[in-house]
């Protein structure tokens, strides 16, 4: 019976103590920066930014509300299905529109940007979604802070989500500079400056969604339509992703 007892509370013990490591480890956030190890084949110079609005369906400038990490919240924050479809890291950015540079998403809206790029599954570090060699080069991504204005690239999905990353999708004012005087960021003149010029690349998307804090967005029906002419014209007939096509669905109800 004593052996027993001891035994009982040699357990209780152990639970005790890995219950506090679990919600230490849950609850940590990580600050270190890690990069892709490895080399990605772009159809476009990502490092020339009018290439990049070119292809881009969203570019605005946004002051960042909150902030939901997919890894480090997801267990008690909800994402879109197609964000669970595609896995962390993800993180979200509740973002009240100051301006839209291209696409018409209204001035004052607070939108969803999920940000490719967030805190590893095992909370080593934040990873972003550029190449090792690009930061060698100078270039680089910035994970967003609650209380800042950036300026933000995204591309939207027929469930109407916007998700953007890498190089050139997420890049901060320069401090001091809000709601009254953005317009004259540097950072700002130069995003306008590649938007006036931008480069339409032949490998842009032929099939841009709209996101649903777009103005005309609507019931969904536009992106549902436009969908269903995607299926047909490239898959014509094949077999499609039965996950993508529900998480898809589950967005947006009029995809049929």
């Amino acid at each position: 019976m004593k052996n027993h007892r001891k035994l009982l509370t040699i357990l209780l013990s152990a639970f005790i103590v890995l219950s506090i490591l679990f919600v230490a480890w849950f609850n940590y956030k990580p600050t270190k920066i890690s990069y892709f190890k490895g080399c990605i084949e772009h159809s476009i110079n990502i490092t020339d930014l009018r290439e990049v609005v070119g292809v881009a369906d969203y570019v605005f400038v946004g002051y960042v509300e909150e902030i939901y990490d997919y890894n480090h919240d997801r267990l008690f924050h909800k994402f879109p299905k197609v964000i669970d479809y595609y896995g962390g890291p993800f993180t979200e950015c509740k973002v009240t529109v100051t301006e839209c540079i291209k696409g018409y998403i209204p001035s004052g809206e607070t939108l969803s940007y999920y940000k490719v790029g967030g805190v590893t599954w095992l909370r080593t570090s934040i990873y972003l979604d550029v190449e090792e060699e690009y930061i060698k080069q100078g270039y680089d991504d910035y994970y967003p802070e609650v209380g800042k204005y950036y300026v933000f690239r995204g591309f939207a999905h027929p469930d109407g989500t916007i998700t953007g990353g890498g190089i050139n999708s997420t890049e901060p004012l320069e401090e001091n500079y809000d709601l009254n005087n953005y317009k004259q960021s540097i950072v700002y003149q130069k995003w306008i400056n590649a938007y006036e010029n931008q480069i339409f690349s032949k490998y842009g998307n032929d099939y841009k969604y709209l996101c649903s804090a777009d103005a005309d967005y609507g019931d969904g029906t536009y992106n549902a339509d436009l969908y269903a002419r995607y299926i047909d014209e490239v898959y014509d007939g094949e077999e499609q992703d039965d996950e993508y096509y529900k998480a898809i669905k589950a967005g947006n109800s009029t995809i049929k």
